[in-house]
Order: C-alpha cells, then sequence, then structure tokens
C-alpha cells in the first residue's frame, strides 16, 4: 500500500478535520504544457503557480466519490491539500460545509478562490486547467469527454448503484431482490456499449489513450464489485478497469480509502 502523505506546515490541521498534502507523481513532461485549448491564469495565478504554491483543497472523505478527485490530481501532479470531511451532520450538512455546497455532498473543491462541487465536473475542470494527456486536445475530444460523463450518469450509474445497495450494502432486511434483479438487467446494455468502445478505442474511451474519460467512468463500474457476475461477459471491461486501478495515482488515493 502507498504511504500516506503527511501534512506540511503550510497546510496543518487548523480544526479538527484532517488535512493532508497531496503527493505529487512525476507525469511526462512532453504533455506537461499540452492543451490546445489553453486557459488564461490572473497574473497572480500565474505567480502562485510558477512559485508552485498550493491553493487547491480538496474536501470531503476519500470513502466516497471524493475519491474520484484525490485520484484526479495525483494524476495531474497537483499540490492540494485534502480537508477530510465525512458525509452527514457532522460534515456535509454543517453550516460551514452548506455555505460552500447547499446541497450537502462531497467533494468540493476551492481553487484560489473558485468553489466547484460534483466530482465528475471537477475533474473535467481539473484536466481542461492543468492540461496534458488526461485532458482534451481539440473540441472533438471534449465534446466525446462530456459524453461519456453524461453517459455514465443517464445510461449506467444508477442501476449499478442499486446492484450495490441491494446485493452488499443494505442491511439484510433492507435489501429489495425484485430491484436487484431489475438493476441487473438494466446494466446489461450500456456495459455493452462500453465493451464496444472500448475495443475500438484500443482498450481507452478517448484518443487511444487514458483521459479523464476513463477515470471518471471508473466509480461506475466500482459499483457492480457486490455482483461481479455482471462483468463477466464483459472481459474487455475487465481488463480497462484492472489496468486503471494499478495506476500509481490511482493506490494513493484509493489506499486512503481503506484507512
Amino acid at each position: 500500500m502507498p504511504p500516506v502523505p503527511q501534512a506540511c506546515p503550510a497546510c496543518r490541521p487548523s480544526s479538527s478535520k484532517v488535512i493532508r498534502c497531496s503527493p505529487v507523481p512525476s507525469r511526462s513532461s512532453r504533455w506537461r504544457r499540452r492543451s490546445a485549448m489553453p486557459i488564461k491564469f490572473s497574473a497572480n495565478a500565474q505567480r502562485k503557480r510558477q512559485n508552485n504554491i498550493m491553493t487547491l483543497k480538496i474536501i470531503g472523505m476519500a470513502r466516497s466519490r471524493t475519491v474520484r478527485t484525490l485520484w484526479m490530481a495525483n494524476e495531474l501532479g497537483l499540490q492540494y491539500a485534502h480537508v477530510e470531511t465525512p458525509l452527514g451532520a457532522a460534515g456535509s450538512r454543517t453550516p460551514a460545509h452548506l455555505a460552500i455546497n447547499p446541497n450537502g455532498h462531497i467533494p468540493v473543491i476551492d481553487d484560489d478562490g473558485l468553489i466547484l462541487w460534483e466530482s465528475l465536473a471537477i475533474n473535467l475542470y481539473l484536466a481542461r486547467k492543468h492540461g496534458g494527456p488526461l485532458a482534451p486536445v481539440n473540441i472533438a475530444e471534449e465534446g466525446e469527454i462530456l459524453q461519456w460523463a453524461l453517459w455514465q450518469l443517464c445510461e449506467l450509474e444508477r442501476n449499478a448503484a442499486n446492484t450495490l445497495y441491494h446485493s452488499v450494502m443494505y442491511p439484510p432486511e433492507q435489501r429489495d431482490l425484485k430491484i436487484l434483479a431489475q438493476a441487473l438487467e438494466g446494466v446489461k446494455a450500456p456495459l455493452q456499449v462500453l465493451e464496444t468502445a472500448l475495443a475500438k478505442g484500443g482498450g481507452h474511451l478517448v484518443g487511444n489513450r487514458f483521459t479523464v474519460a476513463d477515470l471518471n467512468l471508473v466509480g461506475a463500474i466500482f459499483y457492480l464489485r457486490g455482483t461481479p457476475q455482471a462483468l463477466e461477459p464483459f472481459p474487455g471491461i475487465r481488463a480497462w478497469y484492472q489496468t486503471l486501478l494499478a495506476r500509481p495515482a490511482a493506490k494513493a488515493a484509493w489506499a486512503l480509502r481503506d484507512e
């Protein structure tokens, strides 16, 4: 298991919340500044970037969709502070948290004053801002990446989540075998769509390479861990999923889930 990063003096906790600084994995310098759609930064933001001043806070507990954003930040090699914030009355439903996300959900990021929530949107923003191989290099790729993010929400995630809830997550007395059966049937068609897309894309969804489109979709497949039989007909998805979770940046983020 990768070592858990410790808080640096610049971002020690000022409250009971746990704050961690990020590890900064290396990434290919060939891609470091690659972007067909650059974002303009203010002079102050440029100074902070040049001086490697930490401006990104990722707020949420790793055992949630927050892990998706922690993974993304690791892949990009970003410096960030992870503010451990649980779901519920002690965390995401406090007045302080509701002030930054009135929905009461996690994750939320504070990127030098920009508050953003919804993990898929956060990751798309980080990719767009920082560039690199995970980001779109042209408008066509950006459209495809958005397509897969929306497809996941519309076609796969709800049924995938219900397979988990009604197989292992809910207490036995709350599980509904009818809902489970409907969910397992409901994931078949979208999983076939994903299997076909991966075969056409050389094992990836966009640009024949690992992008934020792949990273964002892993969470929906993770929901199927309680019903592995759902993935048995789809060897391409299984191989893709295991390959992505074996990435060092993924291991570092997902290790926090297991603490």
